[in-house]
Protein backbone atom coordinates (compact mmCIF):
# COMPACT_ATOMS: atom_id res chain seq x y z
CA UNK A 1 0.00 0.00 0.00
CA UNK A 2 1.88 3.14 -1.02
CA UNK A 3 1.75 5.71 1.45
CA UNK A 4 -0.79 8.56 1.89
CA UNK A 5 0.26 11.73 -0.29
CA UNK A 6 0.77 14.83 1.46
CA UNK A 7 -1.55 17.83 1.50
CA UNK A 8 -2.02 19.03 -2.17
CA UNK A 9 -0.37 22.20 -2.11
CA UNK A 10 -2.03 26.32 -2.60
CA UNK A 11 -1.52 28.10 -5.23
CA UNK A 12 -0.08 30.41 -2.33
CA UNK A 13 2.43 30.85 0.44
CA UNK A 14 1.74 29.98 4.19
CA UNK A 15 5.32 30.84 4.99
CA UNK A 16 3.98 33.99 7.07
CA UNK A 17 1.95 32.34 9.25
CA UNK A 18 4.84 29.38 10.05
CA UNK A 19 6.94 32.17 10.96
CA UNK A 20 4.74 34.40 13.43
CA UNK A 21 3.65 31.49 14.76
CA UNK A 22 7.60 30.98 15.19
CA UNK A 23 7.72 34.25 16.48
CA UNK A 24 4.83 34.05 19.03
CA UNK A 25 6.02 30.82 20.35
CA UNK A 26 9.92 32.51 20.89
CA UNK A 27 7.85 35.64 22.46
CA UNK A 28 6.14 33.00 24.89
CA UNK A 29 9.41 31.64 26.23
CA UNK A 30 10.90 35.17 26.38
CA UNK A 31 8.08 36.43 28.43
CA UNK A 32 7.58 33.54 30.54
CA UNK A 33 10.81 33.31 31.53
CA UNK A 34 11.08 37.33 32.04
CA UNK A 35 7.43 37.51 34.11
CA UNK A 36 8.44 34.39 36.39
CA UNK A 37 11.90 36.45 37.64
CA UNK A 38 9.88 39.39 37.92
CA UNK A 39 7.33 37.74 39.49
CA UNK A 40 10.33 36.31 42.38
CA UNK A 41 11.75 40.04 42.49
CA UNK A 42 8.27 41.52 43.34
CA UNK A 43 7.76 38.74 45.47
CA UNK A 44 10.52 39.36 47.66
CA UNK A 45 10.01 43.40 47.70
CA UNK A 46 6.40 42.64 49.06
CA UNK A 47 7.39 40.46 51.43
CA UNK A 48 10.29 42.85 53.04
CA UNK A 49 7.92 45.86 52.94
CA UNK A 50 5.32 43.80 54.62
CA UNK A 51 8.31 43.06 57.42
CA UNK A 52 8.73 46.65 57.48
CA UNK A 53 5.29 47.58 58.05
CA UNK A 54 4.46 48.94 54.66
CA UNK A 55 1.21 48.63 53.00
CA UNK A 56 1.33 45.25 50.50
CA UNK A 57 -0.05 47.11 47.79
CA UNK A 58 2.77 45.30 45.63
CA UNK A 59 1.40 42.12 45.71
CA UNK A 60 -0.88 43.06 42.46
CA UNK A 61 1.69 43.33 40.46
CA UNK A 62 3.33 40.13 41.95
CA UNK A 63 0.35 38.17 40.72
CA UNK A 64 -0.14 39.70 37.78
CA UNK A 65 3.67 38.62 37.11
CA UNK A 66 2.44 35.30 38.01
CA UNK A 67 -0.21 34.82 35.91
CA UNK A 68 1.06 36.44 32.57
CA UNK A 69 4.28 33.69 33.49
CA UNK A 70 1.68 31.24 33.31
CA UNK A 71 -0.65 32.28 30.36
CA UNK A 72 2.77 32.73 28.53
CA UNK A 73 4.43 28.94 29.63
CA UNK A 74 0.77 27.27 28.25
CA UNK A 75 1.13 29.71 25.14
CA UNK A 76 4.53 28.26 24.19
CA UNK A 77 3.31 24.53 24.87
CA UNK A 78 0.33 25.42 22.48
CA UNK A 79 1.89 26.70 19.64
CA UNK A 80 3.84 23.26 18.00
CA UNK A 81 0.20 21.78 18.10
CA UNK A 82 -0.84 24.63 15.81
CA UNK A 83 2.33 25.21 13.64
CA UNK A 84 1.23 21.33 13.27
CA UNK A 85 -2.21 22.22 12.08
CA UNK A 86 -0.69 24.91 9.56
CA UNK A 87 1.45 21.90 7.99
CA UNK A 88 -1.90 20.16 7.53
CA UNK A 89 -3.60 23.14 6.05
CA UNK A 90 -6.17 23.59 8.68
CA UNK A 91 -6.59 27.04 8.48
CA UNK A 92 -9.69 27.42 10.15
CA UNK A 93 -9.05 25.03 12.87
CA UNK A 94 -6.01 27.15 13.52
CA UNK A 95 -7.91 30.50 13.43
CA UNK A 96 -10.71 28.89 16.28
CA UNK A 97 -8.05 27.85 18.14
CA UNK A 98 -6.09 31.32 18.25
CA UNK A 99 -8.91 33.28 19.36
CA UNK A 100 -8.72 32.67 22.84
CA UNK A 101 -4.97 32.99 23.08
CA UNK A 102 -4.82 36.40 20.90
CA UNK A 103 -7.00 37.40 23.64
CA UNK A 104 -4.84 36.20 26.50
CA UNK A 105 -1.97 37.51 25.03
CA UNK A 106 -3.75 41.32 24.93
CA UNK A 107 -4.60 40.80 28.34
CA UNK A 108 -1.33 39.56 29.29
CA UNK A 109 1.78 41.18 27.17
CA UNK A 110 0.02 43.12 24.53
CA UNK A 111 3.58 42.78 22.15
CA UNK A 112 2.49 38.84 22.38
CA UNK A 113 -1.30 39.88 21.82
CA UNK A 114 -0.59 41.73 18.57
CA UNK A 115 1.69 38.94 16.83
CA UNK A 116 -1.09 36.75 17.74
CA UNK A 117 -3.77 39.15 15.84
CA UNK A 118 -0.99 39.07 13.10
CA UNK A 119 -1.10 34.96 12.98
CA UNK A 120 -5.24 34.97 13.31
CA UNK A 121 -5.51 37.32 10.63
CA UNK A 122 -3.11 35.05 8.55
CA UNK A 123 -4.75 32.25 9.07
CA UNK A 124 -8.08 34.02 8.34
CA UNK A 125 -6.87 34.78 5.27
CA UNK A 126 -5.35 31.47 4.24
CA UNK A 127 -8.65 29.59 5.26
CA UNK A 128 -10.91 31.63 3.13
CA UNK A 129 -8.24 31.59 -0.23
CA UNK A 130 -8.84 27.43 0.73
CA UNK A 131 -12.55 28.23 0.36
CA UNK A 132 -13.14 29.42 -2.52
CA UNK A 133 -13.59 27.69 -5.58
CA UNK A 134 -10.73 27.28 -8.48
CA UNK A 135 -11.47 29.50 -11.11
CA UNK A 136 -12.72 27.87 -14.45
CA UNK A 137 -14.71 28.12 -17.02
CA UNK A 138 -18.47 28.22 -16.60
CA UNK A 139 -20.71 25.78 -18.44
CA UNK A 140 -23.48 27.48 -20.46
CA UNK A 141 -26.74 27.69 -19.42
CA UNK A 142 -29.04 24.40 -19.62
CA UNK A 143 -25.64 22.44 -19.53
CA UNK A 144 -26.35 19.29 -18.50
CA UNK A 145 -23.48 17.82 -15.77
Amino acid sequence: MPPPSPAPRPPFSDETLRSTLRLARSLGFVIAFLAGLLFLLLLVVWFVGLLLGFYAAGLAGAVYCFLSAVVNYFLWEELPSLQRLVEERQYAVVQDRLVLWMVLGLLFFVVEGVVLVFAYLEAESLARSLSVPPAGPTPPPGAVG
